[in-house]
């Protein structure tokens, strides 16, 4: 191959590569791609460790923007937190339930889209690893600085039954659109008995 032919790959080669880096590392598509792992890898750690390694956690699941991006009002901050309420009996659904409540607060924005994935899951003992009953995986639009949070139930429809033992509740969100926010997991374990009332 003579040398100029060589030159001429290399350059090619050379700006495919740079063009490949740039599809391929933009901010929004990290944090997006980013989410079923998170979540994947929450679950799996809630189902494969004892129950009792989640009694001590806090029950307030918080994600911040990394930057949303709007025509109309430029880069502003929005940052949501989810609050996961207690497993509880719901009559309703006859069973098992618990609730994610979700509110955002910023400027430049007036609503989000969130994306909110759970499971609920169950064991009779503390040592056990517990075992998925219920799962819920829904994205909603959220109003910004609205003092009622927008409300995702674990799960959906139906229940995750009854017990008397350790309910581990699992849940991943993030910001979804406009752009990708970042994603933060939470697992909380509670020592419950719910009965049929």
């Amino acid at each position: 191959m003579s040398t100029v032919k060589k030159s001429r790959l290399l350059v090619a080669i050379s700006s495919l590569a740079i063009f490949s880096l740039m599809i391929a590392t933009p901010a929004q598509a990290d944090a997006s791609d980013g989410f079923d792992d998170a979540a994947n890898a929450a679950e799996a750690e809630a189902l494969s460790a004892p129950a009792e390694d989640f009694l001590d956690f806090g029950d307030t699941l918080s994600v911040e923007t990394q930057g949303i991006t709007s025509r109309s009002t430029g880069y502003k901050g929005i940052v949501c937190t989810g609050q996961l309420d207690t497993t509880h009996y719901s009559k309703g659904a006859g069973g098992a339930i618990y609730k994610v409540k979700v509110k955002c607060n910023g400027t430049g924005l007036d609503r989000v889209n969130v994306r909110v994935r759970s499971i609920l899951s169950f064991t009779p003992h503390a040592q056990g690893s517990p075992k998925k009953r219920a799962q819920a995986d829904q994205i909603r639009t959220v109003t910004v600085g609205s003092p009622s949070p927008m409300v995702y139930y674990v799960p959906m429809s139906g229940n995750a039954g009854l017990g008397n033992g350790y309910w581990v509740k699992t849940t991943t969100m993030q910001i979804t659109s406009p752009g990708h926010g970042t994603v933060g997991s939470k697992t909380v374990s509670e020592k419950k008995n719910i009965v049929r009332r």
